[in-house]
């Protein structure tokens, strides 16, 4: 039902000559519901007549007669031609800025959002996206929305700008969708940016000390290339170098020429090598097997000169050779498989040398090192030995 009393206030708001649009918007920011608006405003500009009209007899034969003229003639063309028919969906979207035109950032921004469908459908859904632009055309707000339309409709949106919205003119833009058509609506407002704060003084701004690297990035490892620069972040960085002349090994590319101090004289040992093959770490094996027990220092110079890469069963072979028949448990050290170095460990163990329990890494075989060490203690002296009595 029309609400009168506004019906009244925007009749007598028009008779004083105020544009009907600025009454809307007036009655709007005062919480009026839109229906009740748009109700009184349809009500002033199209109020319900009615007429009393008194016709004689023979008049009302005449206009009869007139109607059903009208009625043939109209059926007649409309049997002979189709009426065109409207499109099933066509749509009018309008907005209508009600808050503010001058925002500040971190506000709403409020604006009406009109829909009209003018098309055959009954109902259907039209999917709308606002977007806020900057002066640059860059998008800095968005949000959509679905709405279902029938005949027309009016709903309030709104929108939040960005803290971080400089001065400037905005645009807000609406595009809805539906089917295939798009349409668009779109107004201006300006944003008031908030003042960039001053910077902090350039005397009170902490310079940091510029980085450097340490005093000295040696590692006491001759087999290593000690480094520190910008391109190591400024971080000490040691890379190993290889082949490396003073760690005892004869690695690939160092010879007895090259580095007398890691490979010896391989022509004066006294090893026969057929002429039709070269010597093999097999042959190397041989001949340390032979000098450890009366001279391990040498014999283990010559398992150097097998070549060493991380593992090296060959290289491990000897050094257990050298440790077991020279008697001496440190040259199991130089074994480089962790098993093969255990193993060596344990020989020694077995010949009641518990000295050796330490340094076994394997936790099962190192416990039965310290187990064999605690059963030889306590072993029962051997027979023939007078037991004292008291």
């Amino acid at each position: 039902m029309v609400n009168q009393a506004l019906v009244n206030y925007i009749r007598n708001a028009v008779q004083q000559g105020y544009d009907i649009n600025t009454v809307r918007n007036l009655l709007y920011q005062q919480r009026y519901p839109l229906k009740d608006i748009d109700e009184a405003i349809q009500a002033v500009y199209q109020p319900p007549v009615k007429h009393v009209v008194s016709l004689s007899k023979g008049t009302l034969a005449v206009f009869a007669v007139l109607i059903i003229g009208i009625v043939a003639v109209s059926a007649f063309f409309l049997l002979k031609e189709k009426p065109s028919v409207a499109p099933p969906r066509l749509l009018d979207l309008r907005l209508e800025i009600v808050g503010p035109t001058t925002l500040n950032p971190g506000d709403e921004l409020v604006f009406l959002r009109h829909l009209a469908s003018v098309g055959a459908a009954a109902r259907y859904d039209v999917s709308i996206t606002y977007e806020i632009s900057d002066p640059s055309g860059r998008v800095i707000a968005s949000q959509t929305e679905t709405a279902a339309i029938e005949t027309a409709m009016s709903a309030e949106v709104k929108i939040r700008i960005p803290d971080d919205a400089a001065s400037g003119g905005y645009t807000l833009r609406a595009s809805g969708i539906y089917d295939t058509q798009r349409i668009e609506s779109s107004f201006t407002f300006k944003i008031i940016g908030v003042a960039a704060e001053p910077g902090v003084p350039l005397e009170e701004v902490p310079l940091e000390p510029a980085p450097e690297c340490p005093a000295s990035c040696d590692d006491a490892n001759i087999c290593t290339r000690d480094l520190c620069s910008e391109q190591t972040g400024y971080r000490c960085l040691n890379e190993p170098v290889s082949p490396c002349c003073g760690n005892r090994r004869c690695e690939t590319g160092e010879s007895f020429e090259t580095c007398p101090g890691d490979c010896i004289d391989v022509s004066q040992l006294d090893i026969e090598i057929p002429a039709d093959r070269e010597l093999t770490p097999g042959d190397l094996i041989v001949e340390a097997d032979k000098k450890a027990a009366s001279d391990p220092n040498s014999a283990a110079r010559i398992c150097d000169q097998i070549g060493i890469e991380e593992g090296s069963r060959d290289f491990d072979r000897c050094y257990t050779k050298v440790a077991k028949n020279s008697k001496q448990s440190g040259f199991c050290s130089y074994i480089q498989g962790t098993a093969r170095k255990d193993n060596c460990y344990m020989s020694f163990a077995m010949d009641n040398d518990f000295s050796v329990c330490p340094e076994i890494e394997d936790q099962y075989l190192s416990q039965t090192c310290d187990s064999l060490k605690i059963i030889n203690e306590l072993a029962p002296v051997e027979s023939g030995t007078e037991l004292e009595t008291q």
